[in-house]
């Protein structure tokens, strides 16, 4: 930080609009990126995990094509959809797409808790919503350019192959 320039903390509700944290009367956490970041994580599945109270990522499939569920403060309903809206960059997305996403990429989560996602997004957002807001480009100001690479890879093989009978 600037010597003279303090750094004020902001909330991202819908719509990108910024608040400061006590005009915001609902239940939320934001995670920043330096928190996803610090233990090396390779998807934003384990990087959130016991970050936010509340917050069950349950993994429905395995392999390549991994599948996930966010769920926050429990079941609601035994026949319904009980996963929290995602919204990455004010645009609701699916869970695919929201675990696709690079945990460098990202500048922070805010996670609004209970039923007041209602008020903003609907009833699509009943359970919860989980709003991600990315990283942008800089505007120039910024010396040079930072080029950050960081591959993992995954694959799967058939151990064996049982006996045929003929």
């Amino acid at each position: 930080v600037e010597s003279g320039k303090e750094e004020e903390e902001v909330v991202m509700t819908s719509g990108d609009i910024k608040r400061k944290p006590d005009e915001v009367t609902t239940s939320n956490q934001l995670v920043k990126a330096e928190e996803l970041t610090k233990a090396g994580a390779q998807n934003l599945a384990s990087a959130l995990s016991g970050k936010v109270s509340g917050l069950n990522i349950r993994q429905v499939s395995s392999g390549v094509n991994q599948d996930y569920t966010i769920t926050l403060r429990g079941m609601r309903s035994f026949s319904a959809n009980n996963e929290a809206l995602i919204v990455i960059d004010g645009v609701p997305s699916n869970t695919s797409l929201f675990f696709a996403l690079d945990p460098d990429a990202i500048e922070n989560v805010n996670v609004m808790k209970g039923a007041n996602g209602a008020a903003l997004y609907g009833p699509r957002g009943a359970n919860g919503v989980v709003i991600v807001t990315t990283k942008k480009g800089g505007n120039g100001s910024e010396k040079g350019y930072t080029i950050n690479l960081k591959t993992s890879a995954e694959f799967e093989s058939v151990a064996y192959l049982p006996a045929r009978q003929t």
